[in-house]
């Protein structure tokens, strides 16, 4: 009986082939093959909101080739993934494909064999309700952003989008940065010393000036996180020159160790990975996008060596159970295994538990270090977070004593908290296969003392003054948005990835330093109209229950036609006595003609000096501040808190700057420095006839200090420097958008911390080049007599390593690396390898 898969993927169906052979055909649909038209509506209201599908652009081949696979079979397996998406995928070929032969639903949670043939032993009907709650949540999406996105094109500027889940997105990142603006921000001073104990061999330890008499001295604790007001006004507030008075008193003076406070501490691992946290973390760590967190995932999944990588749960199956003790027990030994499997509890609003957390795929967890030499770096630096973040989560608790000295100085004490750890526990998971981690734990060590104790000052810099300001409420990354998302229970954990990319693609935010994400004016205003005007549509609470209800509709407790009828035409709250939310057609007819336009593109900053008003405008090209008559674009990274009254009177002053030359070029072509949106940058001509050349200033570039002949060399770029030797081809320096650059054929180097790229030489340039060459290749110490292999030096994430090809070994903390001989490779290449692995008894863990 011949049998056709068909998965969503070309990866996942290459995997699943591997697995079943030529008894199969296995085809991939790539992803969705029908969906919505996009210049039309594509949903009748009128008749039970029926949607209207055509197939994908591009998929009309994809669509023949499955059909035509489909006559030579005897039965079709749908096998896409088991969440809303898949299963709406899979009814959509079978709608599409009519076919004749029978057709059955097949789901696994992992791509190995033995899920797969266990799933090839219980397929389903497809569910009926999954899919209706997909058409649901689409039609929502629909509605919503094709009704609502013309009120913000006539209202405010033409392209702009609103959508379910994104203007919500939105409202966090927008209310974040009015928290920041509003912010009220203190100056605090205080002492920090660093101590010694007479007659002990034990290193200085830190501590910091808590009182003074009975007086408390004010921290950053004593401030709300929020408003930045003040919320403990008993404490002392020190000035500057309080704190200079009270570090001159007490600098000549001995102290004594006042009470020792030692309280032991439980540190229990975290669950096993849910689709949100493995974001979150993997942001933190591997300073990962969400985006990229979920490409990589995907691929981890397809390739089959983690589980299903979209769910909201963080149980672990009994066969994963058995496999992370069965690696403790042999890979950590079995006292690091809990008597009894730990099971965790899924906390978050609207989670969905269909599925397992997510973790390494099959019955056995294999070695981290064999899956090294598998996967690529990014594909095992995410292999490695989730394979650690499974096994702790089912190693045994974590003891530590956490110490607090109170020292006292005179009239003045100062507190010393430190951490000893007694028992590691799961944090050997974190640690055992990465020599740099040397303070997972955040083990910091204290003398042993008693009360009583004499202590002195360190030598050097014992007791110094510090200088803190409070800080406004951090902005968001993806980890902290993905995190605050899940909490209120907007969206799915699958989508927060595309969310965050669609609002940086619609210019509604943009990223600084590769993680803060901040939202801009445009995005301000977007925001500000919608929570005027239609509240409810970017109300929490309101997007929450719209999830949960998406949940009863998957559930087939909620009809479709209903819930759709209420958002749109009939409203929400009247059968219950609760507030009525009116539907989406009436809202925007009652709102159409209240919406002031010119209102809805100004925010106001306040007013300067003269009594004018100051206010950010939204134009056709971007927004622009405006002070009475005068006007200045707004370069496109400018954060909104950072813009004062301040940064606008400079806006404008460079602006009116800008219309007056520099000076001309050899040949009378007048030559301008000016601000945009983008930055300051050079312009050489104004001839309306023929596009002046512009050039962006270098980062780093003071505009104060460019003149004419700086404006002519900036103009020149990108400028040919001469040949790379290796290769004979032109070396080009050249300043880009992410600072200046040098190319050579497709090698490109960054300027930065060399030379602007202006005044970079020839020498310069080849020295950078080399210097990528080495870094990518590593230093040739010299080959090995016995293997005839090369010997390399390299530099790697975690810092210098020697390789022979096929062994790696960390070159020692206390080695320079500038006096590695060829014969230090080979002998401590040769101690490695003899080295035994890390493993405990390999004793069969047994299940309690």
């Amino acid at each position: 009986m011949s049998k056709l898969i068909i998965v969503e993927s070309p990866a996942k169906a290459r995997t699943i082939k591997k697995i079943l052979g030529s008894d199969y055909e296995v085809k991939a649909s790539m992803g969705h093959i029908r969906d919505l038209p996009e210049r039309t509506k594509g949903i009748d209201p009128e008749q039970d909101f029926a949607p209207t599908y055509i197939p994908i652009k591009g998929k009309n081949k994809v669509l023949k080739d499955i059909r035509s696979a489909t006559k030579s079979v005897d039965e079709i397996l749908l096998a896409m993934d088991g969440d809303r998406e898949g299963e709406s995928i899979a009814w959509h070929l079978y709608d599409e494909l009519k076919p004749e032969v029978p057709v059955r639903r097949m789901v696994f949670r992992e791509i190995t064999k033995s899920a797969i043939e266990t799933a090839l032993g219980n397929t389903r009907e497809l569910d009926m309700n999954l899919v209706e709650a997909q058409r649901a949540r689409r039609t929502i999406d629909r509605l919503y952003g094709w009704d609502v996105s013309p009120m913000l094109w006539r209202k405010i500027k033409p392209g702009l989008s609103a959508g379910r889940v994104q203007s919500v997105a939105l409202r966090l990142l927008v209310e974040r940065e009015n928290e920041r603006i509003a912010f009220e921000s203190t100056n605090l001073h205080d002492l920090r010393a660093s101590f010694t104990v007479t007659d002990d061999d034990a290193a200085p330890f830190d501590a910091t000036l808590v009182r003074v008499d009975e007086r408390v001295i004010a921290s950053l604790r004593d401030f709300d996180s929020t408003t930045g007001k003040r919320k403990n006004t008993k404490s002392w507030a020190l000035t500057k020159e309080e704190a200079e008075q009270l570090l001159e008193r007490l600098k000549e003076k001995s102290g004594e160790i006042l009470s020792v406070e030692v309280k032991p501490q439980v540190l229990r691992p975290s669950p096993p990975f849910t689709t949100s946290t493995m974001q979150q973390e993997a942001v933190r760590r591997l300073r990962f996008s969400a985006r990229r967190t979920m490409q990589i995932a995907q691929r981890l999944y397809e390739a089959g060596y983690i589980t299903y990588m979209r769910t909201d749960s963080t149980k672990l199956s009994d066969q994963a159970i058995d496999a992370a003790r069965n690696l403790i027990s042999n890979e950590f030994g079995p006292d690091l295994l809990p008597q009894t499997p730990r099971s965790y509890d899924t906390k978050t609003r609207n989670a969905q538990e269909a599925h397992e957390a997510i973790r390494p795929a099959g019955e056995v967890f294999p070695s981290i270090v064999d899956m090294k030499r598998t996967l690529d770096t990014d594909e095992y630096r995410l292999y490695e977070l989730i394979w650690r973040r499974t096994v702790s989560s089912q190693m045994v608790d974590a003891h530590v004593d956490q110490t607090t000295l109170q020292i006292g100085v005179d009239n003045a004490v100062f507190r010393a908290s430190g951490r000893t750890v007694r028992l590691p526990g799961y944090t050997l998971a974190y640690k055992a296969f990465r020599e740099d981690e040397d303070n997972t734990s955040g083990e910091r060590n204290l003398p042993n003392v008693i009360t009583g104790t004499t202590v002195v000052w360190a030598d050097g810099e014992s007791l110094t003054l510090r200088e803190q300001n409070t800080r406004p409420p951090a902005r968001f990354n993806d980890a902290s948005l993905v995190k605050s998302l899940e909490e209120k229970g907007i969206g799915r954990p699958s989508t927060y990835a595309n969310i965050i990319q669609h609002l940086l693609d619609k210019g509604y935010c943009f990223r600084r330093s590769g993680r803060m994400i901040i939202p801009t004016f445009m995005g301000i205003a977007v925001v500000s109209l919608l929570k005027e005007f239609m509240p409810h549509l970017v109300d929490y609470n309101f997007t929450a229950d719209m999830e949960s209800q998406l949940d009863s509709i998957a559930r087939g407790e909620y009809d479709t036609t209903l819930y759709l009828s209420q958002f749109y035409n009939d409203g929400f709250g009247e059968s219950k006595g609760e507030e009525t939310v009116p539907g989406l057609v009436d809202l925007l007819n009652q709102v159409k003609d209240e919406i002031d336009p010119r209102k809805a593109c100004t925010i106001a900053i306040g007013e300067n000096d003269a009594g004018v008003v100051v206010q950010v405008r939204i134009g056709r090209y971007g927004p622009f501040v405006q002070v009475g008559e005068a006007t200045s674009p707004i370069p496109d990274d400018q954060a909104p808190d950072e813009l004062t009254l301040e940064v606008v009177a400079e806006l404008i002053a460079a602006r009116e700057r800008g219309e007056t030359p520099l000076g001309h070029d050899d040949q009378e072509r007048p030559i301008y420095l000016r601000n945009g949106r983008f930055g300051w940058y050079v312009e050489l001509g104004d001839d309306e006839a023929e596009k002046p050349k512009r050039v962006s200033l270098s980062q780093g570039m003071d505009p104060e200090s460019v003149d004419l002949e700086t404006a002519i060399r900036q103009l020149s770029l990108p400028r040919p420097l001469g040949v790379y030797p290796s290769t004979d081809e032109e070396i080009t320096a050249a300043v880009g958008r992410y600072g200046d650059y040098i190319r050579c054929g497709k090698q490109t180097r960054s300027l930065k911390n060399i030379s602007f790229a202006i005044d970079v030489t020839l020498e310069q340039a080849i020295k950078a080049l080399d210097e990528e060459v080495r870094k990518k290749e590593g230093v040739v110490l010299g080959k090995d007599p016995e293997t005839d292999a090369e010997v390399r030096l390299m530099d790697g994430r975690y810092g210098p390593y020697l390789t022979n090809g096929e062994l790696n070994a960390s070159v020692p903390k206390n080695q320079a690396t500038d006096e590695i001989t060829l014969e230090f490779a080979l002998e401590y290449l040769k101690e490695k390898g003899k080295a035994p692995k890390r493993r405990g008894k390999k004793k069969q863990a047994k299940r309690a």
